[in-house]
């Protein structure tokens, strides 16, 4: 099953990774209309993005990313082990390099995101496998909303401070 949506998480570079995603969804776009003979738009609204200051956020965020496929259509009322099992085998996620059960991908930056499960290194993986997929069991209410919000920006209040 392969959704409308594109959620990723990306770390910021200067200037901004804006100009990137754009590049992306139109060469994308391009390729697709190419091969398929078609033309005209195929993501529908226009790119988004939050910029993510603090770790506990992070960590949060990059919980959401590989959780969404499991979280939409007939998958969100299977039982815990088959969406468990999808999330382990969804091949258009990061997820499973993060966590070795496939080989690391040269454009992921795994460091910061494994280094926030706070375990040794040679935990990391088994400790963010563990954390990601408790999020199957729970909702994060709290960030959900937040993230959905009209903020620009996760983990920054008016004071500047998370």
């Amino acid at each position: 099953m392969m959704t409308t949506t594109s959620t990723s998480c990306w770390r910021r570079r200067p200037p901004t990774c804006a100009g990137s995603c754009r590049a992306l969804e139109t060469g994308y776009t391009v390729f697709f209309n190419l091969r398929h003979n078609t033309s005209g738009h195929l993501f529908q609204g226009r790119y988004k993005a939050k910029l993510v200051e603090g770790d506990e956020y992070l960590l949060k965020l990059s919980r959401y990313v590989p959780l969404e496929p499991v979280h939409v259509g007939r998958l969100k009322k299977e039982p815990l082990e088959q969406r468990i099992a999808y999330l382990r085998k969804y091949p258009w996620s990061s997820y499973r390099s993060y966590i070795g059960e496939e080989k690391k991908r040269a454009y992921v930056t795994y460091g910061p995101v494994l280094a926030e499960t706070g375990a040794k290194k040679r935990r990391r993986q088994k400790e963010y496998r563990q954390y990601v997929e408790e999020g199957l069991a729970t909702t994060d209410t709290e960030f959900l909303e937040v993230l959905k919000g009209r903020r620009w920006q996760l983990g920054v209040t008016n004071s500047g401070r998370g």
